[in-house]
Order: structure tokens, then sequence, then C-alpha cells
């Protein structure tokens, strides 16, 4: 037997979320990286013994006061994440305790970094191990 939920938003017009009176925000609303500073692979190849690992470059010696990078699996699992421009993921995660490859299909990579003025940069792709 199946069960069928029907959600059905509403809205007020002229209701609209607004933010509380005197509030301030710490950084600058998001934005993409700007083009050409970062250099992030599309594969990562576990097959080969002497496989590089996943490593993204970012160009032009750009320095940012935070910087994370996450990847996650196709069920929304963290499988690495690293808090340097210069980590590099070598396509193992831990499970129970020990480390293992990950196994081979897509997995989604988040970006962010803030720059010392406050403004917050992401970038979001897929990655492929094979």
């Amino acid at each position: 037997m199946r069960t069928i939920l029907i959600i059905t938003l509403f809205t007020i017009i002229g209701a609209g979320c607004r933010p509380a009176k005197n509030t301030t925000t710490a950084a600058k609303e998001s934005s993409p990286f700007p083009e050409g500073t970062l250099i992030v692979p599309q594969t990562l190849s576990l097959n080969n013994a002497d496989a590089a690992p996943f490593c993204i470059t970012v160009k032009e010696g750009k320095r940012y006061s935070s910087f994370t990078v996450t990847i996650y699996n196709r069920w929304g699992q963290k499988m690495w994440s690293a808090d340097k421009q210069s980590a590099c993921w070598d396509g193992t995660m831990v499970v129970n305790k020990e480390k293992t490859k990950a196994p081979q299909g897509v997995y989604y990579l988040a970006i962010e970094a803030t720059t010392a003025d406050n403004q917050i940069y992401k970038y979001t792709a897929t990655l492929t191990v094979v």
C-alpha cells in the first residue's frame, strides 16, 4: 500500500520574509569564485597505484581568511573535509575506524572561502571516482 503526501504552499501578498530590525550581517552576500581562480579536477582514479590525489589549485596566490573543501557521497554523507587551501584527498574514507578506498561513483564537492574583507565565495561541482 502506498501513501501519497500532497503539500500545498500558500503565500500572502506583501508578507514576505523581512529581517528583524537592528540586525547586522558579518559577511557580504556569497558569490561564485572569480573566473580562473580555482582549478578543480573532475575525476579521481583509484585504479592506478601512481594516480595523483584530488587537489584543488588556487591560482594567483590568492589567500583567504577561511577556506573549506568538503566532499559528500550521493546520500549526502561527508566523505572528507579540509579547512586549508593546500589539502588533497587521496580517495580514501574511514569506515568502522579503518581507512579504505572510496567506491567508484559520483561525489558532490562544495568549496566555501571568505576573504579578509568578509566576501564569501562558494563553488559546487561533481567529482567522479573511477
